[in-house]
């Protein structure tokens, strides 16, 4: 979704559920506004948290009007899932890994083929594969081609907000949403699951602007493993949230215990 909308909204990271609230994104082109909604993954598992955060994404998807699919192109495909009967637009990621290049028109007939035939007219798939958009986000390639798509397919009807706005998050969440990707970034296991972003408030300070934020942790050994790569934190938001927001910006992090 941050390629689409040109900033980064919503945390990236190769570790899986990353995303754990509805992300909403924004891109108005010209006449149309395009709202995003970057959900959960649909997990197959049974635990509490695991079925909660399905219940958001399955909750989200159940209101919108097209589903846009990233596969992987990178990795095999598993299987392809629909929610409800809206419009599906499926762009095929990662093409620029993908050696040689027609193991890209192979794998977009094996996605036509996880489809019935008889549904693919309502959906908006061609059996040929040509519906499916070639993309690689990293590079740039085939963004613009999916909001052309986008564009073409938008319904009628009153804008949400303003030209300007890329998302419905506040400033503070917008910063804790990069600072939780550089947590899932620089650390393993259970740990960037349990850590909690606060933010403590903005301040200037030398003629600058500094961003307070605390990570809690949910014991003294995950402390001790948080505060040896704090630096590495600070320094890997403070380049990010500077980009965000235009203008340089200092992030200082202090790790504590959870206590609630």
């Amino acid at each position: 979704m941050n390629s689409l909308i040109g900033k980064k909204v919503s945390a990236v990271s190769h570790k899986v559920n990353t995303t754990r609230l509805d992300i909403l994104g924004v891109k108005t082109i010209g006449d149309t506004q395009l709202i995003f909604h970057d959900t959960p993954g649909i997990l197959q598992k049974s635990s509490k948290e695991e079925k909660e955060l399905t219940g958001i994404a399955k909750n989200t998807l159940s209101k919108m009007d097209l589903y846009l699919t990233l596969i992987d192109g990178s990795i095999p495909l598993t299987y392809l899932s629909r929610e409800n009967e809206a419009q599906i637009l499926i762009a095929l990621n990662k093409c620029d890994l993908m050696k040689p290049a027609t193991l890209i028109q192979e794998r977009k007939k094996l996605i036509v083929e996880e489809v019935p035939s008889l549904l693919r007219p309502s959906l908006g798939i061609k059996d040929d594969g040509s519906s499916i958009i070639s993309l690689s986000a990293l590079k740039g390639q085939g963004i613009k081609e999916i909001l052309r798509t986008l564009q073409a397919k938008a319904r009628p009807g009153r804008w949400l907000f303003s030209p300007g706005v890329i998302t419905n998050r506040s400033q503070e969440e917008q910063a804790n949403e990069i600072i939780r990707e550089k947590v899932f970034h620089f650390l393993n296991q259970e740990i960037p699951y349990e850590l909690i972003v606060v933010h403590r408030g903005w301040k200037k300070l030398n003629g600058g602007l500094v961003l307070d934020a605390e990570l809690l942790c949910q014991s003294p050994s995950q402390q001790r493993i948080v505060s040896k790569i704090r630096r590495q934190l600070e320094f890997a938001a403070s380049d990010d949230i500077s980009k965000l927001f235009g203008r340089q910006i200092r992030v200082m992090i202090q790790v504590g215990i959870d206590k609630s």
